[in-house]
């Protein structure tokens, strides 16, 4: 593995943990210039454009570590970096020679030129004679640059896609869709100034939970990439409808076909178990809706088994059921799903079909409380007790506990009340005694 690949697997294993793009970490364009340098001290580091103080700082010991690795990182005439190197050194074996030509040397990426290569830019070389050509000037060398093969540069094409775009949204119109015998999901997206080729697998158009047509608009979540024998496609990993009308509507058609399932029949639909102690909790670990909740339950000696999951955007309805299988398997008396308010398209995760049929098979009661007083999801109407905010998920817990309390209250006043009669009885009968007795 090249110090490169290296380099690049670094920074996604570090974008990873700090939750931030790669590129936000590290450039892409940085990393080839540190792996083309093969810098060995901080002053070298220092010294490569995009690797200010603070980046040093905070990475420069777990690159220098890498850099001082025996593998080679590419070779000078490997990438067009090898061209400034090989620029470079003509330039000081020739500064004698008289002819001063102006190099402007800079990445290529995406077709665009990007001229943040650092300490040549805008530089006037000097260059031997012998390698300009003098009716138009271009370097003309003869040490031509080493080629490299069609598999090494598809996979560096590749590391430049992933660095630059970890995860974008398109959206366009769907065309030409159809899928293969094992599910997986084909078609082109196109809008007024292009079209593009996409791919979903499985297992994300499942999750996603809509059935792809020609004519759809949508958004589609994922990368490109570009296969060494079928070429350059969009890799989606979540795919949603777009426009408020279309989100109606795919809501609407949902809810009609949930309705005519049973799944929001009345007779199907649980209590909450008196005096529930053992509840799964499903919110993200970041919002409003956990501190509500938990503020509202009460202190009854609850044990609370959380399983935090985005509400919101590309990875939600993935992330709801994966908490939801998981707390499947636990021993819990009841089950809350919560989150607050939002747009239509904010919830979409929660009117998912997957979503919406795992609430419906969970082996406990499900209390859901997403949204507001407007905010109707199918997974509320889904669920065995569906209120409209993490408040009212929280009262419909604790509601048991508060009867019996209530009801322990009433006892208490028939008992004291009872016996302050039958006390009183005794000593009118006492007094009568008395009287006769006299």
């Amino acid at each position: 593995m090249t110090i490169l690949q290296r380099l690049s697997e670094w920074q996604k294993s570090r974008a990873s943990k700090e939750g931030l793009e790669g590129y936000m970490v590290v450039s892409f364009a940085t990393l080839k210039l540190i792996a083309a340098s093969a810098p060995r001290s901080v002053e070298d580091l220092l010294a490569v454009k995009g690797m200010g103080p603070r980046k040093v700082e905070k990475y420069g010991e777990e690159i220098l570590e890498i850099c001082s690795g025996t593998v080679p990182a590419m070779s000078a005439s490997d990438t067009i970096f090898g061209e400034a190197k090989r620029i470079n050194d003509v330039a000081e074996e020739s500064l004698n020679e008289g002819v001063n030509v102006g190099v402007n040397v800079g990445e290529v990426a995406f077709g665009v030129v990007d001229d943040r290569l650092s300490g040549t830019q805008n530089a006037q070389y000097s260059i031997d004679r012998d390698t300009v050509d003098k009716n138009t000037g271009e370097i003309v060398s003869a040490q031509q640059e080493k080629s490299i093969g069609v598999g090494e540069f598809l996979m560096q094409l590749n590391q430049i896609l992933g660095s630059y775009f970890c995860s974008v949204r398109i959206i366009g119109e769907v065309i030409g869709f159809k899928s293969n015998r094992n599910g997986h999901a084909y078609f082109e997206i196109k809008d007024t100034s292009g079209v593009m080729r996409c791919s979903v697998f499985k297992q994300y158009y499942d999750a996603s939970g809509i059935e792809l047509c020609d004519g759809m608009e949508i958004i589609i979540t994922g990368k490109p990439s570009h296969h060494a024998n079928y070429g350059f496609s969009f890799i989606g990993t979540f795919v949603e409808l777009a426009g408020e009308g279309a989100l109606k509507k795919a809501y609407e058609d949902l809810k009609k076909k949930i309705k005519e399932s049973g799944l929001m029949d009345p007779d199907r639909k649980r209590n909450i178990p008196d005096m529930p102690t053992r509840i799964g909790l499903i919110t993200s670990p970041t919002g409003a809706a956990i501190g509500d909740f938990t503020t509202n339950v009460g202190s009854y000696g609850y044990t609370i088994l959380f399983h935090g999951s985005r509400v919101e955007g590309a990875q939600a309805a993935s992330d709801l059921l994966k908490a939801i299988k998981v707390l499947s398997t636990m021993d819990l008396d009841v089950l809350v799903i919560t989150r607050g308010g939002g747009s239509l398209e904010s919830l979409q995760a929660f009117n998912n079909e997957n979503v919406v049929r795992a609430i419906a098979e969970f082996p406990v009661p499900v209390v859901a409380g997403i949204g507001h007083e407007q905010d109707e999801t199918i997974s509320t109407l889904v669920a065995d007790i569906g209120v409209s905010t993490p408040t009212a998920a929280a009262r419909a817990v604790r509601e048991s506990f508060e009867n019996v309390g209530a009801r322990l209250e009433y006892c208490e006043r028939l008992i004291m009340g009872s016996f302050a009669q039958s006390l009183n009885v005794h000593i009118q009968r006492r007094e009568h005694v008395q009287h006769l007795l006299e």
